[in-house]
């Protein structure tokens, strides 16, 4: 049933009830896809992990009955001016004198607008301004966050409006950045920031993440901290990464950029404990990948990068060296065009230099006309051989392609050519233009009357 209470009273109670929704939603920006069960906290052994019967639940899914309004009540959800404020439970209680509102039930209900929040019974004082949502499983759904599925908790969700601070029990979400970051902890407190409008912040204690969707996951971190800014960024230290249920490995600290959509930021260099530490008098430090990637907009993204070698105790075959690398990717989807434009160049120590371009085009004009490219040029193909650590690609010649193929009729034309440089050697095989035309055999058909 629907327990109403009319008047000033009801709208503010109810205002106030969901001001403090609102605020705990937008916390729930990462969600758990419904897809994937929710893991148990942190710290609980095989046993314990099996009890835990939290689910979350796809937002486009609906999770909850109303029952059907009266016409009293759709006339009051109809006011113009207002902002329609729904209570159910089995037991909807509010006493006037300590201003306290209580719905009881399995489930309890109340939503305002799209955010909803369902819990075994909920609790609003407006003397304190807290409101306190308590069942086995807590669910909070706020549609307003983008790729956001629904927040479920388990025990309760309190939060104080007055300080706009909130604590939760074992709870499990996830954000989308790119792939889908799982993470459970077993407590978390909620802090709103003062200075930046809609941005809220989570401090969870021995929490666990991982980017595996199962419900068994292969792969999984551990940690004793861990601070989520919403739409932000997640910091955690230490970690410990386990493969399946043994521990591999162990780091101080970690972050995740948790913002949606593509960004620009920093690539991940690559270098191993002995460019710190060397583990040989004879043993050359090397550095890759160190460089920037730029997101330009949804159809194009850049990137540069350095690698380094070091030149000491250097020979006349490895000399040591510095190459610089810049690449820009291009896709567009409607116009049926893709491709990369690369450049590289490397400077030996012994003063010799090494230029390279690769360009790789397709598109596709209609049907049946398509423009295929492979270029692909290096200056000095003896530093290119002496250089590649890869035996395959030391010996593999450096080809480049073009191939511009339409139909006309029953005639297909393709119009082309290649070039092949080898590697260590100065000769160059070009074949270029090239055409051929192809004809399809035409049958005729007499058509005879019987």
């Amino acid at each position: 049933m629907i327990s109403r209470a009319t008047g000033r009273g009801w709208r503010r109670t109810g205002l106030a009830v969901l001001a403090g929704l609102h605020l705990l939603g937008r916390d729930a920006a990462a969600q758990q896809r419904q897809t994937r069960p929710t893991q148990a906290p942190a710290g609980l052994g095989p046993a314990e992990k099996g009890q835990d019967s939290t689910r979350a639940l796809s937002k486009d899914q609906r999770v909850y009955q109303w029952a059907a309004p009266d016409s009293a009540m759709r006339a009051l959800m109809e006011k113009e001016g207002y902002r329609a404020v729904q209570y159910q439970g089995d037991v909807v209680k509010f006493t006037a004198t300590t201003r306290v509102l209580v719905l009881k039930g399995k489930p309890s209900a109340v939503q305002r607008d799209q955010t909803m929040l369902i819990g075994d019974s909920i609790v609003y004082n407006d003397s304190t301004k807290k409101v306190v949502a308590i069942g086995d499983t807590v669910l909070l759904r706020d549609p307003a966050a983008q790729d956001a599925d629904d927040f479920v908790a388990n025990g309760q969700i309190e939060y104080d409006l007055e300080s706009r601070q909130g604590l939760t029990g074992a709870f499990s979400t996830s954000v989308v950045s790119g792939q889908r970051l799982f993470l459970t902890a077993k407590r978390s407190t909620i802090l709103s920031d003062t200075l930046v409008s809609g941005r809220h912040i989570v401090f969870a204690k021995n929490g666990s993440f991982t980017y595996c969707d199962h419900a068994e996951p292969h792969f999984h971190f551990t940690t004793r901290d861990v601070k989520f800014v919403s739409q932000n960024v997640m910091v955690a230290r230490p970690g410990v990464l386990y493969i399946g249920e043994v521990p591999v490995f162990w780091i101080p600290f970690f972050f995740q950029d948790v913002r949606s959509g593509r960004r620009s930021g920093m690539l991940t260099p690559n270098f191993g404990v002995a460019e710190l530490f060397r583990n040989s008098p004879s043993y050359r430090r090397g550095v890759q990948n160190i460089g920037y990637f730029f997101a330009i907009n949804d159809y194009m993204n850049a990137e540069v990068s350095m690698d380094w070698r070091s030149g000491a105790r250097s020979s006349d075959v490895d000399p040591g060296f510095i190459r610089t690398n810049g690449e820009m990717r291009y896709k567009w989807v409607d116009r049926f065009v893709t491709g990369e434009l690369a450049y590289s160049r490397m400077a030996l120590r012994n003063g010799t230099n090494n230029d390279s371009w690769t360009w790789n085009h397709n598109q596709d004009f209609s049907k049946t006309t398509k423009l295929t490219m492979r270029l692909n040029w290096v200056q000095n193909t003896q530093i290119q051989r002496n250089t590649t650590v890869n035996p395959v690609a030391a010996n593999a010649t450096i080809r480049s392609q073009l191939n511009y193929q339409t139909k006309i009729g029953p005639a297909s034309i393709n119009l082309g050519g290649s070039r092949v440089q080898y590697p260590g050697r100065p000769q160059v095989d070009m074949d270029f233009p090239k055409t051929t035309k192809l004809t399809m055999r035409l049958n005729w058909v007499q058509n005879t009357q019987i």
